[in-house]
């Protein structure tokens, strides 16, 4: 009588390591191959191929004596010979599927490991830097409940030990040993080239079994597997901030397992930060972007993080002096002309009653016309030079550093209409009282305003409208050129409240 063999599954709280592979027809392989460029993939291809990763990236490779199987592609039977042919793509004109076929169906099809998966999804993210959402978070060290651990503040008032000791092994341990017990997940670390930061991709699986059971197992695929999320999280050097980004296609929504899942992780990333007698907490910035570009350049360890709109002229070093040293005014420019007087034939135009003076087939220009063409210059520059002074060097288009989202809401008092001796005219006709219930003080007129600004480059938009002549650019406020470095703000007094401390000023 045959016995029946049983496999006992066990959960565990260790992570997913980067061996595990996934099937290589499975729609989430198949879907992250699809989105990187050609030449990119190719370029992937060939470092899963190097000796460095070789172990956890290798290919299917036939033995000597093995003959070649049925299909479409050869399956080569070294890693000189396989590279050798990726390099052949690279040489020549083709597409991306073709690329992901070979990969798919001939050289991994015993599948894809899951550092295979991360090395996609960091090369999608840096040739589409637009295509993840990303909020803010500052690292604030919290305070002890005996002031002798906390050391002294430095003479300029900033505390030095804001900053966290980062050592990757060391983070990487702490963050599971607090996540494990509750959810399953795969840890890839990286530098990338183009920003000064440290990229960490989570891979979360809402499970508590672990290992290729987790991955391979035919009801796990089908319901499971298809719900694992993707997390970003970016560390800037030299500074406490940390950028969060929840991986999610354009058009489709997070869900409530997918906010779960990071407000677990986003839980658990103090305290694996944290050390004995040195706790952190994070705490929101009111700054939220599609470029990761914008928060390093508004949250990263750069000057500019603090000197957003009109000052960003000091901190990229276009002048010499500082803000606070004293200059000698400047002579005011000399008024325009006072303008003259239009010619009857210039009115009988406006107006349509005539067709312009054709001679010599050229429209002939007028005196009257050619000033009134020198003025308009003359106020397009000076739009301009007033445009350049309250934005600076910020607000350019195309500079990688836009804020697609701009929500500010105004509790700033406003006048009154025109009051009576008892009170306020009401829109019946009649008189409605001031004070307030108690018979005191007047209160205020507290309208509830809010302004939504949208666009690629919001603060480009905003300097563009002052260049053409929409908006006063020396009587708008300066929460409008950006300077505050949010994306959502309440401005009273004409300011943003809580700037200077998200600003860390």
């Amino acid at each position: 009588m045959a016995i029946k063999k049983t496999r006992v599954v066990v959960p565990t709280t260790y992570a997913l390591i980067h061996s595990d592979r996934l099937p290589s027809h499975h729609p989430i392989v198949v879907k992250a191959l699809s989105r990187v460029s050609r030449p990119g993939l190719l370029s992937l291809v060939l470092q899963w191929l190097s000796e460095e990763n070789e172990t956890v990236c290798g290919p299917y490779l036939l033995a000597q004596e093995e003959e070649q199987p049925a299909g479409i592609y050869h399956a080569a039977r070294s890693l000189d010979e396989l590279a050798d042919v990726y390099r052949d793509l690279q040489g020549r004109h083709g597409v991306r599927k073709e690329v992901v076929e070979r990969v798919v169906e001939c050289d991994w099809k015993h599948g894809i490991s899951l550092k295979q998966l991360a090395m996609v999804d960091v090369r999608y993210l840096s040739e589409h830097p637009n295509g993840h959402k990303w909020f803010g978070l500052k690292l604030v060290r919290m305070k002890a409940a005996e002031p002798e651990l906390c050391p002294a503040p430095s003479p300029r008032g900033m505390d030095t030990s804001a900053l966290p000791r980062f050592h990757a092994q060391t983070f990487l341990r702490n963050l599971q040993h607090e996540i494990g017990p509750l959810l399953r997940a795969h840890f890839y670390l990286t530098r990338l080239d183009s920003l000064p930061l440290t990229l960490l991709r989570v891979q979360i699986h809402d499970s508590p079994y672990g290992g290729q059971q987790l991955l391979h197992d035919t009801a796990t695929q089908g319901n499971e597997l298809n719900k694992f999320k993707t997390l970003f999280v970016a560390f800037p050097d030299g500074t406490p901030a940390i950028y969060v980004s929840l991986a999610t296609p354009r058009g489709e929504k997070h869900g409530h397992e997918g906010l779960n899942l990071r407000a677990i992780v986003l839980d658990a990333l103090p305290k694996a930060i944290s050390r004995p007698n040195v706790r952190y907490m994070c705490e929101p910035t009111s700054l939220t972007t599609r470029t990761l570009s914008a928060m390093v350049a508004l949250r990263g360890p750069g000057r500019g993080a603090a000197c957003a709109g009109g000052w960003s002229i000091f901190a990229d070093g276009s002048v010499d002096r500082t803000p606070l040293e004293r200059q000698k005014p400047a002579s005011p420019a000399p008024p325009p002309p006072p303008p003259r007087a239009p010619s009857s034939k210039r009115k009988a135009f406006d107006l349509g009653l005539c067709e312009p003076e054709v001679k010599g087939g050229r429209v002939r220009t007028t005196q009257a016309e050619t000033w009134e063409a020198a003025e308009d210059d003359a106020w397009l520059k000076r739009r301009k030079v007033v445009a350049r002074g309250r934005f600076g060097n910020a607000g350019v288009e195309e500079d990688g550093k836009g804020l697609e989202r701009l929500e500010i809401r105004l509790e700033d008092g406003w006048p009154r209409p025109v009051t009576t001796a008892l009170g306020e005219r009401d829109g019946n006709g009649g008189v409605r009282s001031l004070t307030g219930s108690d018979g005191g003080q007047p209160q205020p007129w507290r309208p509830q305003i809010r302004l939504t600004f949208q666009g690629t480059h919001v603060v480009a938009g905003l300097r563009r409208l002052v260049e053409t002549g929409v908006l006063d650019g020396e009587r708008m406020p300066g929460w409008m050129t950006g300077e505050a470095g949010v994306s959502v703000g309440v401005v009273r007094h004409g300011r943003i409240m809580g700037a200077a401390k998200v600003l860390g000023l």
